[in-house]
């Protein structure tokens, strides 16, 4: 992901969630492994897009 494209998306989600702040974190950067669990244990797909 280039960071053009980061801030892009987070824009958008901004937008979505009426501009809401919005963090944005690959998971690969995610090293404490208590943070780590926590975080992978309740997060929520908010929207995946249909592959045609």
């Amino acid at each position: 992901m280039t960071f053009e494209s980061y801030v892009e998306m987070s824009d958008e989600l901004s937008t979505i969630f009426a501009g809401r702040a919005i963090d944005l974190v690959e998971k690969r950067l995610l090293r404490n492994p208590f943070r780590r669990r926590e975080i992978l244990s309740t997060r929520r797909i908010v929207y995946a897009a249909n592959p045609t």
